[in-house]
Parts: structure tokens; C-alpha cells; sequence
């Protein structure tokens, strides 16, 4: 669990250093008239490219265990996924926290962060005796599922964003079925399949891009950011 744990802090890092530059960032786009606007295009960008980042880890996280690490440990890539997930809510999260600081009510965080944290000390107490370290990766991506929706209600309540969650719903889909794509190689040679899986992972940003969801003047600002 520890080993996949760690995997799954990969992204993790990527976020929480991406959360600390959006805050100052979050509070100068909301002077502007357009600020929602151009709020709600840089969360769908945000959100495909994080999800972006977790599908690669979750996806090649069995053949960089196969070969960075002993035999003992290479079953972790059962959790990765699940861990990965988790990790990659934070990029929602820090969606909906800022308007809540913004408006400056963030008594409504103590009271879900409770009872987040209440949900998943039961769900690990009856999913890790029955399912093992499955259990115990499943438990938090459940609590923060619960905590990060709640928070983007009020939040939506608070300071409404034209977000499109079409857009949001078609990147969640396209990065599941590339996961699941991913999945059906099975091959005991850990270089073949890695050149396989990351074939496979080329479609994520081609899909996202044939349906509209990123655009060539998206991929342009990007580049201009960096």
C-alpha cells in the first residue's frame, strides 16, 4: 500500500504546487468582468489536464513496478488507480474551496470536512477488513468524492461559475475508457507493454480534442503560460 501510496504522490505533488499558484491567481481573474467566464474555461483545462497526468500514472504504474521494484512489491499496482483518483479530486477541490474563502464562508468547510473524515474512519473499518489494502484505497477516494461534491454545491451557490460540465463528464468518460483500453493488454514482457499502454494513452488528449473539449488555441495558451 505504502509503495502505491507513493505512486499516487506523484500527481499529488503536480497539484498541490498547482493549487498554491492558482490562489493568487483565482483572486485577481474575480476583479474582472469576465473573471467567471475565464474561470470556467481554466477549470475544464485544468481538471483534462490533470486527469491527464493520473491516467498515465495509474496506467504504467504496473510495468514502473515491474521494473523499479522487487517481485514482493509489484501487486501495489492494484491500488494506484484508486489512489490516483483520489489524488486527482484535488484539481476539483481547488475549484470550489476558493470561492468559499472568497466569500469568506468557510465555516460551511468545517462542518463537511467532519463529516468526511467521520464517513471514511466507518468505511475503513468495514471495507479493510473484508477487501484489504482495496478497501483502504477505496475508503478515502469515497470521503473526498463526498467532500469535494458537497464543497462544489455551495460553492456553485455562492459564486456561480458557467462551468461545462459536459466537458467535465466527457473527460472523466474519455479517461476511463482509455484506462480500461490500457487494461486489456496482457503481455508477461513489461517493455512491450509499456510501449503498448503508452500508445494506448495517446488517445486521451486526441479523443478530448475530436470532441471539442481542448481546443489547438487552448494547447496554444498553455504553451504561451509555460
Amino acid at each position: 500500500f505504502n509503495v502505491g501510496y507513493q505512486f499516487s504522490m506523484v500527481l499529488g505533488f503536480i497539484v498541490g504546487a498547482t493549487g498554491l499558484a492558482f490562489t493568487p491567481i483565482f483572486y485577481e481573474t474575480v476583479k474582472v468582468a469576465e473573471g467567471p467566464r475565464l474561470l470556467a474555461r481554466f477549470g475544464v483545462i485544468y481538471v483534462a489536464v490533470t486527469l491527464g497526468f493520473g491516467l498515465a500514472i495509474a496506467v504504467l504504474a504496473r510495468e514502473a513496478l515491474i521494473i523499479l521494484t522487487q517481485p514482493q512489491y509489484h501487486d501495489a499496482y492494484r491500488v494506484v488507480p484508486v489512489l490516483t483518483a483520489t489524488q486527482a479530486l484535488t484539481s476539483f477541490w481547488h475549484l470550489a474551496v476558493n470561492p468559499l474563502m472568497l466569500k469568506k464562508k468557510t465555516g460551511y468547510l468545517t462542518g463537511l470536512m467532519a463529516i468526511a473524515a467521520g464517513g471514511s474512519v466507518a468505511l475503513n473499518l468495514y471495507l479493510i477488513p473484508r477487501y484489504g489494502i482495496i478497501g483502504a484505497a477505496v475508503s478515502p477516494l469515497l470521503a473526498n468524492l463526498f467532500l469535494t461534491a458537497a464543497v462544489f454545491l455551495v460553492s456553485a451557490r455562492l459564486y456561480p461559475v458557467p462551468y461545462n460540465y459536459r466537458h467535465f463528464a466527457l473527460i472523466v468518460a474519455v479517461a476511463v475508457l482509455v484506462f480500461g483500453a490500457a487494461g486489456m493488454v496482457i503481455t508477461s514482457n513489461a517493455l512491450v507493454s509499456f510501449g503498448v499502454r503508452l500508445l494506448i494513452l495517446g488517445l486521451y488528449p486526441a479523443l478530448l480534442m475530436f470532441l471539442g473539449v481542448i481546443t489547438l488555441s487552448d494547447l496554444r495558451r498553455i504553451r504561451e503560460s509555460l
